[in-house]
């Protein structure tokens, strides 16, 4: 009897203890299995809510480029149209040749500005990331307009075929740094010369392994003010006071540099862009003196 007893227990453990095992190993599978759901479904609900809270930013910019292209064009543009009307009607009033000519110029800017804003209000409209017009080929148009508002501004262009080739973004970085450096020209030093140089120079900037070509060099100098008082202007101390930032935003963003301030008794800007590596100009001028 004991040893019946004893091999009916060595038999019940030797096949209920496996049984059990197997039991506990498949209900540590399932909880396993039930964590894994439960973390699986924490993380999409987080993504979720993640694309739920961008889909709701990009919601607002949208909402805000719009309200800012409706107030361009119910407020700024129609008040460029109202200028370019008027300049017109004193063009064909205007009796002398020199209030001809400023009428003329006027009115000549006056369009510009509303075909740039309404570009702009199609970007905003679009959300397009394109760049507004503005390039190399237009710098001398640039300069005359200046000039013929009163500014001396002497303009040397040394990169072949005038930079029509370079990419737009470069171009129009280029062009941006220009027309800012000549209204801080007018409104900080009026009356000094403002002498522009783009030229092309060994590149310098970083650039990946193999890609070496050349640099942009764009400088734009002009006298500091004779006034001690004024004898270190700030660009910024009157206007938006975004000018200087919105050049160095622009130079980065389109991989290169740019620095702006006093030098000797001179402001000078300078901004330095990389060029594609199979543009080798035939000019390598440096910055005029």
């Amino acid at each position: 009897a004991s040893l019946t007893v004893a091999a009916g227990l060595l038999g019940v453990i030797t096949f209920l203890t496996p049984v059990e095992w197997a039991g506990n190993l498949r209900k540590a599978n399932l909880l396993a299995q039930s964590e894994s759901a439960r973390a699986d479904a924490v993380h999409d609900g987080a993504q979720q809510r993640l694309l739920a809270e961008r889909n709701a930013h990009d919601l607002v910019l949208e909402h805000e480029r719009q309200h800012l292209a409706r107030e361009l064009h119910d407020v700024i543009s129609a008040r460029l149209s109202a200028i370019a009307l008027q300049s017109g009607a004193g063009l064909r009033t205007a009796q002398d040749g020199a209030g001809r000519e400023l009428m003329r110029q006027i009115r000549s800017e006056s369009v510009s500005g509303l075909d740039e804003l309404n570009t702009m209000i199609h970007l905003l409209h679009s959300g397009e990331s394109s760049e507004a017009p503005g390039r190399l080929a237009e710098l001398a148009p640039l300069v005359e307009s200046r000039r013929a508002a009163g500014l001396l501004v002497h303009l040397d262009n040394a990169l072949d075929d005038g930079g029509r080739h370079l990419p737009l973004p470069v171009q129009t970085t280029a062009y941006r740094t220009v027309s800012e450096s000549l209204s801080n020209a007018a409104k900080h030093a009026p009356g000094e010369p403002v002498a522009i140089s783009v030229a092309a120079v060994p590149g310098s900037l970083d650039r990946p392994v193999g890609n070496a070509g050349h640099d942009l060099l764009l400088t734009v100098r002009n006298p500091l003010p004779k006034s001690a008082a004024v004898a270190a202007p700030n660009p910024t101390a009157s206007g938006t006071g975004t000018g200087i930032p919105s050049m160095h935003f622009r130079a980065a963003h389109a991989g290169g540099t740019l620095t702006a301030g006093p030098e000797g008794t001179d402001w000078v800007v300078i901004l330095r862009l990389p060029m594609p590596p199979h543009d080798v100009p035939r000019h390598n001028e440096g910055p005029l003196a």
